[in-house]
């Protein structure tokens, strides 16, 4: 439940910021605004391998925010 929650507060952020595609794979962070990606420094941002789940998700809402 509680990952359901941070997916969705994910989603809401990217909407407010414009990004229209939020995606996790690889350890990557990719967001898309206007099908274009957003790449920080001509990389995706990572996320720690490691973490669990709901540890990423929050990682990816607070690099979100960053942003």
């Amino acid at each position: 439940m509680e990952n359901l929650l941070k997916c969705t507060e994910l989603k809401l952020q990217a909407h407010n910021k414009g990004i229209s595609a939020v995606e996790i794979k690889d350890h990557k962070l990719m967001l898309s605004k206007n099908r274009e990606f957003i790449l920080v420094g001509g990389k995706f941002p990572r996320l720690r391998e490691k973490a669990a789940p709901v540890h990423r998700l929050e990682e990816a809402l607070t690099l979100l925010k960053q942003l």
